[in-house]
């Protein structure tokens, strides 16, 4: 991460020639390219629509979500600042993925290529959008700066990757919560395990109840029978916020597939995993903008910073950074 956020939203960098802008039917899409792999970001809410390797998508887009700017984005990374869910005064996730972010840089390296999204409560100089209004930022007055670097790549060994690095700089004094609202994309989500969390407290939004993990690999299925309590299995949400699991690595197995790695740095303290299964987000009034079918494909795990163990708190000119790295091999 850049340390000094204020000069890169200063400055303009050349974009490697591997860098290109398209656009989607009514969203404006920002695509960074290495070799045969891809990642689509669209500059309303900075969000991660694609990751493509070779060919193959990873990442789970609602066919029901909104792609005209006029509400947040269904599905592939959202970003959510300066609140995590519904816990505070905002509306959901905050304001950073339904406003549009000025593309400040990128570039191509041996191992990768990048682009880097940046959001400004004053602007961005010469950028693309002036001073946020207290209505786009839903009242939320603070002056703040952040900056997102989107990365796609590979290892030596050949694996890809994704990175996801947001960072943050209090103006002002303020406190946030936030989180990388990762949609994961599989052909069958009954056929993945999570593995890494035996042991660690997490609390239960649909049972509302403080619980330890005591699986070695979690499944879905049998998540959201757990969660449901007397209510029918098929009701049961998994949405789950898991406490200090800071540099935890994580890895989600595919049945007869691949390994996906997950890393998030410490600074990302808790880990959500949601998948709304079979009634979660189905019909008009729950899910909208949710496939019915939706939570056959995807599952989320997602590092955050709930309020639960207290908000992140930033002195004037302080600044935090956090990053999430997604590697897939073979099982």
């Amino acid at each position: 991460m850049i340390d000094d956020i204020s000069n890169l939203l200063g400055s303009r960098e050349p974009v490697n020639a591997l860098l290109g802008s398209r656009k989607k039917p009514q969203l404006e899409v920002f695509t960074v390219e290495f070799g045969d792999d891809a990642v689509d970001v669209a500059y309303y809410g900075a969000t991660v629509t694609s990751w493509r390797t070779a060919g193959r998508e990873r990442l789970w887009m609602s066919s029901l979500s909104r792609l005209d700017e006029s509400g947040p984005i269904r599905g592939g990374v959202p970003v959510a600042f300066p609140q995590f869910a519904d816990q505070g005064p905002l509306p959901l996730h905050g304001f950073a993925r339904t406003l549009r972010w000025t593309r400040i840089g990128g570039e191509g390296r041996d191992d990768c290529a990048t682009a880097t999204f940046a959001l400004r409560k004053y602007g961005v100089p010469g950028g693309g959008h002036d001073a946020l209004t207290s209505d786009e930022t839903m009242g939320w007055d603070p002056a703040f700066e952040l900056l997102y670097t989107v990365s796609v790549g590979r290892n030596d060994d050949g694996s890809p990757f994704l990175g996801l690095e947001l960072g943050v700089k209090a103006l002002t004094p303020f406190e946030f919560t936030t989180c990388l609202h990762t949609y994961l994309r599989f052909d069958d989500v009954r056929d993945v395990r999570l593995a890494g969390l035996r042991g660690v407290a997490y609390y239960d939004k649909v049972a509302a109840e403080d619980r330890v993990e005591d699986e070695d690999a979690i499944a879905v299925e049998q998540a959201s029978i757990a969660s449901c309590g007397s209510r029918p299995p098929a009701a049961g949400f998994v949405d789950r916020i898991y406490h200090e699991t800071r540099g935890r690595p994580l890895t989600l197995t595919v049945a007869g597939g691949e390994i996906y790695d997950l890393e998030q740095t410490a600074t990302y303290r808790d880990t959500v995993v949601f998948n709304p299964w079979v009634e979660g987000k189905r019909g008009p009034t729950r899910g909208p903008d949710f496939d019915d079918d939706g939570y056959h494909y995807m599952l989320c795990v997602e590092p955050a910073v709930a309020r639960d163990r207290g908000p992140v708190a930033l002195a004037a000119g302080e600044s935090w950074a956090g990053k999430q790295t997604i590697t897939i091999r073979a099982a």
